[in-house]
């Protein structure tokens, strides 16, 4: 995987020049990788769009001109029950 596969282009005019009001309305693409389709949606709705997961953290830090969010999330192991062992992870 290169850099420039990442590389596109963002019209000045869609990029936030304050944020929304209320803060989990602002806008959020996303990706439906089963059918490679682009939805439009907004952030509060970000929970329907992920699978159960375990909250693992929120880091952010903030530079001159942003404010940089990262929220890490890590899928929850299923309980396996067996006759023999107990309860074992995959």
């Amino acid at each position: 995987m290169l850099k420039k596969d990442f590389w596109y282009d963002l019209p000045k005019e869609l990029i936030a020049q304050e944020p929304a009001n209320p803060r989990d309305a602002a806008r959020l693409m996303v990706l439906d990788r089963n059918n490679d389709k682009i939805l439009h949606s907004v952030f509060h709705e970000l929970p329907h769009y992920l699978e159960t997961v375990s909250y693992t953290h929120l880091r952010a830090h903030e530079t001159k001109a942003n404010l940089v969010c990262r929220l890490l999330l890590e899928k929850k192991k299923k309980q396996i029950r067996s006759k023999n062992k107990g309860a074992e992870s995959t």
